[in-house]
């Protein structure tokens, strides 16, 4: 894909890389900080600026550790879920109460 005369994103020519490609998106997602100051470039560049190896074992792992955070990221939003639910009936909130305290 080109942009202003320059390749912007390589078409993945070997589709086993995906898996590891995401994992590094996910990466960048998970510790990319939005501000007021925050430009969309700076996102792009971080996505663009991908990890290359040789090495399965270290792709593999990777791609494990990723799984385990996705895990981990689940069973959290799972427990703050049921937390919240516990002290909306703990104060005995109504639906609109509880809207109210989830749009912030």
């Amino acid at each position: 894909m080109l942009g202003a005369g320059r390749e912007i994103v390589s078409v993945i020519s070997d589709q086993s890389e995906a898996p590891f490609i995401a994992v590094q998106w996910r990466q960048v997602i998970r510790t990319t900080h939005i501000t007021e100051k925050f430009k969309a470039k700076t996102l792009v560049k971080a996505l663009l600026s991908l990890r290359h190896t040789d090495n399965p074992a270290l792709r593999n792992q990777a791609i494990q550790f990723d799984a385990e955070i996705q895990d981990l990221d689940s069973q959290i939003a799972k427990a703050e879920a049921d937390m919240n639910s516990l002290v909306y009936r703990l104060y005995h909130l109504t639906d609109e109460e509880i809207k109210l305290v989830e749009s912030g």
